[in-house]
């Protein structure tokens, strides 16, 4: 089980990893050209969890899917500070995000 906080998102020194030059809209408005967001992409599969700490408080959903390297992600961003969660579908769809 992955156990991520917004302060871990926040933590990651890059931005801008992933956006629409690297990832492809699935449903919803896809990612912008530039994402001035500190992001974190958990992959996995319907075996796996994803902890998300205070998910309802500190993330908002934004009913947005994109694809990357064969798999499709559901974007979530932060309430408060710069910060993107992508999810693999494969999680999200296997109710196995906490």
């Amino acid at each position: 089980m992955l156990r991520v906080t917004l302060q871990d998102v926040l933590a990651q020194p890059a931005l801008n990893l992933f956006n629409a030059h690297n990832t492809t809209a699935v449903s919803g408005a896809g990612l912008n050209g530039t994402e001035a967001k500190h992001q974190l992409m958990v992959r996995g599969d319907a075996n796996d969890f994803a902890q998300v700490s205070n998910l309802s408080t500190d993330w908002a959903p934004t009913h947005t899917v994109v694809a990357c390297d064969g798999h499709q992600y559901s974007v979530y961003n932060a309430k408060t500070g710069d910060a993107q969660l992508l999810i693999d579908m494969h999680i999200v769809n296997a109710s196995h995000v906490l």
